[in-house]
């Protein structure tokens, strides 16, 4: 039998994982082509796998109580969401998602529709995937279950320094750009084609983009920046163009 502290560890693999390829299919759908959805690089969600780790532990009293399992869940998780996404903005200066367009949203972080479907998520995870989850695990042998779980560790905490690496990275490109642009305004009259002559100017520059910022942009195409909300734009417009060549 796995310890407790390691049935969590391997639950949250398995929901991070889980919601992977849930937004993954559904986010490639949408846009038509393959995207590896997500702030980190690995197949994995860890919103999603914190969500139902969280969900699992606030509904354990309320098992067999349907809508208490909806509504606690829902709280949780929305809860999560929003601080996991505030958090985010205040560190990095760019919304990984924003809600800023949909109904009844809170700072663009969580919105009532998403909240909704926390909710039923709760029921289905809590009534459905979760027991068959633990069936499933149970048929791995238990020593190559702890294997897998620690290679998992060792590739996730690798996998989460680089691509806060590459946030920060995005950030200071973000500051630099928008120092430059401002620069630049402050420097040139108004013309009309004004935005046509800085896209111009960006075609020109020699400037190196990392890849592991082109990857961070296009695992996160809806990514948007309240701070530097212009020099994302300009930024995303320009890999596009550099995607299309």
């Amino acid at each position: 039998m796995l310890t407790k502290w390691m049935t969590w560890i391997v639950l949250f693999f398995s929901y991070s994982i889980l919601g992977w390829v849930w937004e993954s299919c559904f986010v490639s759908c949408r846009k038509r082509q393959w995207i590896n959805r997500g702030f980190l690089r690995g197949p994995w969600l860890p919103i999603y796998g914190s969500g139902a780790v969280i969900i699992l532990m606030i509904t354990a009293p309320a098992r067999d109580h349907i809508v208490l399992i909806y509504l606690s869940g829902m709280i949780g998780a929305t809860v999560l969401e929003y601080v996991t996404g505030a958090a985010m903005e205040k560190l990095f200066h760019v919304r990984y998602w924003d809600y800023s367009q949909k109904p009844l949203n809170v700072n663009g972080h969580i919105c009532l529709g998403v909240s909704l479907g926390w909710g039923v998520f709760s029921v289905l995870l809590v009534k459905g995937i979760h027991p068959a989850m633990l069936c499933f695990l149970s048929l791995i042998p238990t020593p190559v279950l702890v294997g897998v779980n620690l290679l998992f560790c060792v590739f996730f905490v690798m996998d989460s320094v680089q691509s806060i690496q590459a946030a920060l990275d995005l950030k200071q490109m973000l500051v630099r750009l928008s120092a430059e642009r401002e620069k630049w305004l402050a420097t040139m009259p108004r013309p009309e084609n004004l935005r046509q002559k800085w896209q111009e100017l960006q075609e020109m520059r020699d400037t190196t983009l990392r890849p592991r910022i082109v990857s961070l942009l296009h695992r996160n195409p809806t990514a948007t920046s309240q701070k530097y909300r212009e020099a994302l734009r300009d930024l995303k417009e320009r890999l596009e163009s550099l995607r299309r060549r």
